[in-house]
């Protein structure tokens, strides 16, 4: 998770999807199979930007912006974020025009696009999603490795803390535990400007699938092609989450990164791109 300062892709266009009284801002390129890019908490649409570069001449490509970035909006500042995002991405699987589409998500987006195939399975082809934060599957299994690494966070009483939530402090501690320590220290003023921009809407976010209790046997129930990736340098949290995931899904196939963190999917592009598009090929 992170922020993102990329360029619109060339050659990409942006427009407004309405859903009844909000709109999401979303970057369209590309033809052929539709696919929908669903982004990570802090980082907004831009985030795929290599994909749109690497994808376009292949795929029709849809990438959202979530509520509270760039101009999707407007968003409500309260409890339920992910239900509310997830209204929002399946307006925008409506508005592709496609019977099926593939999803791809990141991290929040990637729970947002769980949920969304969840709830629109005849709708969705296959579902790709790198270290979804599912964290219901760790507190409904009571997963030992998972829980022992976010008991600090149960017990932190200004994590979940609706004053302070999404300041400088609480973005710190979200970057540098998804990153490694010091990371938000490291980052280049903009950087840490955008995350400030939306820190509250990721607070938000952070919260809805924190405190989230969908258990394995809910994602039971899709049975569609689902690729779950995760980095073995990430967060034992990450890790046992995307296993768990997998475990769970009838068509799920797991996928491990080496020399990998949660941030792959822009970090190691390359790999994380060609291990999605072999499986939208093969299921194609």
């Amino acid at each position: 998770m992170g922020t993102s300062l990329n360029p619109i892709p060339p050659g990409a266009r942006l427009h407004l999807v309405s859903h009844g009284e909000r709109q999401a801002e979303v970057i369209e390129a590309g033809q052929g199979p539709v696919v929908v890019l669903v982004h990570s908490s802090g980082m907004g649409a831009r985030q795929w930007s290599r994909t749109f570069r690497a994808w376009s001449a292949r795929y029709h490509l849809f990438a959202p912006n979530l509520l509270g970035y760039g101009r999707s909006g407007p968003w409500i500042d309260r409890h339920g974020a992910i239900d509310e995002d997830v209204a929002l991405l399946r307006a925008v699987i409506h508005a592709t025009g496609a019977d099926r589409v593939h999803l791809v998500g990141h991290s929040y987006g990637g729970a947002c696009a769980l949920r969304a195939a969840l709830d629109e399975p005849e709708r969705v082809h296959t579902v790709s999603v790198f270290e979804p934060t599912a964290f219901g599957v760790l507190r409904a299994t009571n997963d030992a490795e998972g829980m022992a690494e976010i008991a600090r966070f149960d017990a932190d009483p200004d994590f979940m803390d609706a004053a302070r939530g999404g300041d400088a402090e609480w973005l710190r501690a979200f970057i540098d535990y998804w990153n490694q320590p010091g990371f938000w220290e490291a980052m280049f003023d903009a950087q840490r400007d955008a995350l400030r921009a939306v820190g509250r809407k990721v607070f938000r976010e952070v919260a809805s699938v924190f405190n989230d209790d969908l258990p394995p046997a809910a994602y039971a129930a899709l049975r569609v092609p689902t690729l779950v990736m995760y980095g073995e340098g990430s967060t034992v949290a990450g890790r046992r989450m995307a296993q768990l995931l997998a475990d769970a899904l009838p068509g799920g196939e797991l996928e491990a990164f080496t020399r990998a963190g949660h941030m792959a999917p822009l970090t190691r592009a390359r790999q994380v791109l060609g291990r999605i598009e072999a499986h939208l090929e093969r299921h194609g």
